[in-house]
Parts: structure tokens; sequence; C-alpha cells
């Protein structure tokens, strides 16, 4: 399951993001409609993986060492904030008020596909940090590697 491009979405008055359904089949085929919903540690967005992929990850950064401070704030971040989420029967997954909080998500978000998972953005927020991001110098090291 290949996650990318972005989508404009309003979330719904009771916090609801409605998955695109061209995402909806995959999704509900590769984990049953199950994803996990957690803070982003570096951007002040969410992150949104489907579960078997959110396995992986958490297995990963339980195995971290202790007493390694970027080890301690991903754990205290993505496990502290993370959630299993069930699809509704419309594609719609609740985003709890305080998650919406903690970003400064409003009505209108942008959906970011990232390959194996989505970033949950506020729309004006993604404006300007992208904004940022293309005006960033870039490291051609990484672009010569693509």
């Amino acid at each position: 399951m290949l996650l990318i491009g972005n989508n404009n979405i309003n979330l719904d008055t009771k916090g609801r993001l409605a998955v695109p359904t061209k995402y909806r089949s995959d999704l509900a085929l590769a984990c049953a409609g199950k994803v996990v919903l957690a803070r982003s540690p570096r951007e002040r967005c969410l992150w949104l993986y489907p579960l078997p992929i959110w396995e992986e990850i958490q297995a990963k950064i339980v195995a971290m060492p202790s007493g390694n401070k970027g080890a301690e704030r991903y754990r205290h971040v993505l496990l502290g904030t993370a959630e299993v989420l069930e699809m509704d029967g419309s594609g719609r997954v609740l985003i709890k008020e305080n998650l919406r909080e903690m970003v400064g998500l409003k009505k209108e978000v942008c959906l970011v596909g990232q390959g194996n998972k989505f970033e949950v953005w506020d729309q004006q927020e993604w404006g300007s940090r992208f904004d940022e991001w293309l005006d960033e110098s870039q490291d051609d090291s990484i672009e010569m590697s693509l």
C-alpha cells in the first residue's frame, strides 16, 4: 500500500476525518480499517499509520535504548499519544479534541501521504511549512541519491 499525495479535508463538527475514497479499500484490506493516530515528535502534525505498520514502528521504539534522550522523546510523544482507531462505515476516524488541540487542527486539514503513513496537518500550517521547506537550501547529497 502506497500512501502518497495530499488531500484537503474538512473535519466534521465532531472532529472526524473522512479518509479519501481512493485509500479506503487499501486500508480495509491492509488493516481491516484499523489505524493508529499519534502526535509527531518533530512537526506540528499527527501521524496516521495503518495498524500493521504501526506495530512494526512501535516494536522499534520499544527496542530503543533506555536513557537515550531521543529514544525517550519518541516513547513519550509517539507511544504516549497513540490511539488505535477504527474507520466507521463512512471511512471516518475520530480525532480526539486533545490531539486536535496539540497540533492546532481546526476545521480545514490536509492529509499528506508519506509512503507508509499519512500526516494530518492544519491546512494553514501545512501551507506555511511547505513554503518554508521550498525556501530552505537543498541538500544535494540527498537529492542526488534519489
